[in-house]
């Protein structure tokens, strides 16, 4: 079964869509904000492989969005790209923080993105760190490339260790990241990626790697923040437990598309495409037995085997003969042949 079908021990599901509820309130009162983010028909290109294809996000302060999607449905790809982190992809579309369009923008401006406009937190906390270097001064960095005393920095790193939960948090300063815990790590790369007081945090599955005790203190962390600092987050995971208990909305992704986007309430009561109703029949729930859950026949399609079409067709039991040979288009909540009957 894949690993998408994990719900996260601790709150019940239940129990997060309650709290869904009340964000989806405060939410409504945001929408007349200007986004944070505006990513409009983002493609990403490697080779003569298209990793992402037709991507559209809106973020705004104080909003938790989840990137839900298996393996290799373009979720981190996504992620990389609003950053400009990796010099293999061509992008297309457009990707605007406030009035700037990042596509095409030349490096030494994104610079002043990364860390001071943009926060970001990897699936693996070792990836975040140089290993030669003690965490505090690569916590403090962000604030010392915009000129920043180095004391003034160091001071605010420490600040920020204890924050994040950390014990002994000036001690911890001159620790190497090998010498930390991966809860500590991880905590340590969440004080990093929001020292510099960013808008955006974006979270690419920032619990993967960790227990379940450990994901729950991470996860607190991250939405106490987001709250405390008004901030939008870009949460990519592939376990919907965190996705209910925790986002504001919801985008599902399958073979590079978005599928389906909603608020996480009414995405959970009344999904709309076939791919978001067969992960929600596969989920675990209490009063369930093994029996009752419903696995995805198939294999999902990557972007490298996409087919014609809709790219969910081939495992779609409501499939009509037009999903295999034209691309649905994305109207109001999905993209799915169906909804056009």
């Amino acid at each position: 079964m894949s690993d998408l079908f994990r719900v996260r021990r601790g709150p019940t599901l239940r129990k997060g869509l309650a709290m869904s509820d009340l964000r989806e309130s405060v939410g409504s009162r945001r929408e007349t904000a200007a986004p944070v983010l505006d990513v409009r028909d983002l493609t990403v290109d490697v080779g003569e492989i298209r990793l992402v294809d037709g991507m559209n996000l809106t973020l705004r302060r104080g909003e938790f969005l989840a990137l839900v999607g298996e393996s290799g449905s373009g979720k981190s790809v996504t992620a990389r790209a609003i950053t400009r982190l990796d010099a293999r992809y061509r992008l297309g579309g457009s990707i605007r923080m406030g009035g700037d369009e990042l596509i095409g923008m030349p490096e030494k401006e994104l610079r002043g993105y990364r860390g001071a406009r943009i926060g970001m937190v990897f699936q693996d906390p070792l990836s975040s760190f140089n290993p030669v270097l003690p965490i505090g001064r690569q916590i403090a960095e962000p604030l010392r490339v915009r000129g920043v005393p180095k004391r003034e920095a160091m001071n605010r790193a420490g600040e920020m260790l204890g924050e994040m939960g950390i014990t002994r948090p000036v001690e911890r300063l001159g620790a190497y990241p090998h010498e930390l815990s991966g809860g500590m790590r991880q905590r340590a790369a969440i004080a990093m990626a929001l020292i510099a007081e960013p808008e955006l945090l974006i979270a690419d599955e920032p619990t993967t790697a960790l227990d379940v005790r450990m994901q729950a203190r991470v996860l607190d962390l991250i939405r106490e923040a987001a709250t405390a600092r008004h901030l939008a987050v870009l949460f990519i995971t592939h376990d919907l437990g965190i996705v209910a208990g925790n986002a504001d909305r919801v985008c599902v992704m399958y073979s590079g598309r978005p599928v389906e986007e909603n608020t996480v309430r009414e995405l959970f009561r009344t999904p709309v495409h076939p791919y978001t109703r067969d992960l929600l029949a596969a989920v675990p729930r209490l009063g369930r037995g093994l029996s009752d859950l419903k696995p995805i026949p198939g294999l999902a399609a990557t972007p490298a085997t996409r087919p014609a079409g809709c790219a969910y067709h081939p495992r779609c039991a409501a499939a009509l003969e037009r999903c295999a040979t034209e691309v649905p288009v994305f109207a109001e909540r999905a993209a799915c042949h169906l909804g056009d009957r």
